[in-house]
Order: C-alpha cells, then sequence, then structure tokens
C-alpha cells in the first residue's frame, strides 16, 4: 500500500506533474504541513518540528494481515472546518473521524492532491489462450503462451521474453520502464529513505 503526493512545482516537457510515492509501512504515515506551507507524508515518529508532529493533520495507519490488510485514515479534527490549507476532503467529500481507504481514493488537502494505492507485487505468468487483452506498453493484443508481467497495482499484463510464435521477437515491455503502462504505479516497489530519494522518484 502506498500513498502517491503529486509534486507542486516538478513537471516534465508536456507540462504534467510528476508524483511522489510513500509506501505505508506497519508505523502508519503523519501527514504535516512545514512552516514553508509544504505538505509533508512521512513516517510516524519522523520529525521536521515539534509543531508539524504536534499538530498532524491526518494519520495514515495499516490494519489487518495478508490479503485482508488495508489502511484507515484518521483526521483529528474533522469536525473543525479549519483553513483552506488543511481542510481534508476523499473523493470531493468531507471525511468521516475514521475512515477505511479504498484503491484510488483521493485524498484533497487545500491544493494539495494524494491517491491511495493499493500495491503487490508484479506477476509473472503465461498469458491464458482464453482471455482477449493487450499488452499496456505497445498496445499489441497478447496471445496465448507469451510471457508477460501484470502490474501489481491495476494488474494490467506487459509482455516480457518469450512470444507464442518463436518468429516474432521477444518484446520486454516490462522491463522497458519501470512504471505500468496503464496506471503509472512501479512495478519494484521501493520506499524513499529521505527527502532527497523522495524527490527523485
Amino acid at each position: 500500500m502506498e500513498i502517491a503526493m503529486r509534486e507542486p512545482d516538478q513537471g516534465d516537457a508536456s507540462g504534467q506533474r510528476s508524483w511522489s510515492r510513500r509506501r505505508i509501512e506497519d508505523g502508519g504515515l503523519v501527514i504535516t504541513r512545514g512552516a514553508d506551507s509544504t505538505l509533508r507524508v512521512d513516517p510516524v515518529g519522523f520529525r521536521h518540528g515539534e509543531d508539524e508532529v504536534a499538530n498532524p493533520i491526518a494519520l495514515i495507519l495499516p490494519h489487518g494481515t495478508g490479503e485482508l490488510r488495508a489502511a484507515v485514515m484518521l483526521v483529528p479534527n474533522v469536525l473543525s472546518p479549519g483553513s483552506r490549507e488543511g481542510r481534508v476532503l476523499l473523493n470531493g467529500y468531507p471525511p468521516l473521524a475514521v475512515t477505511e481507504l479504498l484503491h484510488g481514493t483521493e485524498i484533497s488537502i487545500g491544493a494539495d492532491s494524494l491517491v491511495f494505492r493499493e500495491t503487490r507485487s508484479a506477476l509473472s505468468e503465461t498469458f491464458d489462450s482464453d482471455s482477449v487483452e493487450h499488452c499496456a506498453r505497445c498496445k499489441q493484443l497478447l496471445e496465448g503462451g507469451d510471457s508477460i508481467r501484470r502490474c501489481g497495482t491495476c494488474l494490467s499484463p506487459h509482455h516480457e521474453g518469450t512470444r507464442a510464435n518463436s518468429k516474432r521477437p521477444q518484446l520486454f515491455c516490462a522491463s522497458y520502464d519501470p512504471l505500468c503502462g496503464r496506471c503509472g504505479a512501479r512495478f519494484e516497489e521501493a520506499t524513499p529513505n529521505s527527502e532527497e530519494e523522495r524527490d527523485a522518484d
């Protein structure tokens, strides 16, 4: 499970802003604002300053185990409208004090946007000829017997190696790019341990 946060001042040549990602570990995450009003998402207990730790906007905590593992969001001041910078909305609506997060839930805090994602390890398999699907990267129709790798977040298939028709060249659409061709999640999830690593993501 992870929280993806849209970077406010970064973007590629097309003007699309990038996303930084934080995995939700056992200790959970705390959402605060820095002295410069920048939204921060850090492991519970991580300290930028005493005021940020003492006044969290929200907490995101894991619960359950195995396939039943999920995450809940706690908003301490849900009954108080607060400032525009601190107002929390889930999919456009005010949250309850404790809310279970579902895959794709959009968390808006002022002008900042975060998205909750359920993540699994990427799945390597041989494509089933009874299914009709296209590779998320190259968009070609998959054939029964093709080696594929599915995104751990949205389960979209990508070519990865051997083709059913041996006369066709092998395609490595999964390893061509570390991000899923459909949803943009990483095939191999990493946990940034520092602000520099998070920004580079």
